[in-house]
């Protein structure tokens, strides 16, 4: 309010430096006064609009706010799907290589298979030549008689005289 009626006065002063309004004319003091009034209504009008701008202006300083909130939102974001993208890529270079060894474990797998059927064929055959060797050999002619022992002949018994 002081504002506007300190605009009113240098308005006056500047209206009678001009030689526009003469200091005592009353025409040009009703003309002064007249402004003054319309400066005074407007007032509560101007009053009004600087609470809005004001409004206005922290709506747009919260809203920078929260831009900048999600700048930084979307700068994490990225930063985590660089570091899924990249884990999924060495996911993708490690099931290839699990792959390959796969295939090579695969093939151990069926050498070993035949190597065990390929050593127990050797054992049975080295148990069969084991077997031939120490095996007690049988002739073909007819096995000699055992020692017959005679039946002992009737003793004579001293006693049975």
């Amino acid at each position: 309010m002081e504002k506007l009626q300190g605009h009113a006065i240098k308005n006056q002063d500047l209206l009678i430096a001009s030689g526009t309004v003469s200091a005592r004319g009353s025409e040009g003091m009703s003309a002064v006064d007249d402004d003054m009034q319309a400066a005074v209504d407007v007032g509560p009008d101007l009053r009004t609009r600087d609470r809005e701008l004001t409004e206005i202006a922290k709506s747009i300083a919260e809203l920078a706010e929260l831009f900048k909130d999600l700048g930084a939102l979307v700068i994490d974001q990225g930063t985590l799907l660089d570091s899924v993208e990249y884990n999924i890529e060495q996911t993708s270079v490690h099931v290839a290589e699990a792959v390959k060894e796969l295939d090579i474990a695969t093939t151990y797998q069926k050498n070993t298979g035949r190597r065990k059927c390929i050593f127990l064929l050797l054992l049975i055959i080295f148990g069969l030549i084991m077997v031939l060797i120490f095996k007690p050999r049988r002739h073909s002619a007819a096995p000699a008689a055992p020692p017959s022992v005679s039946p002992p002949a009737a003793a004579t018994n001293p006693i049975d005289q």
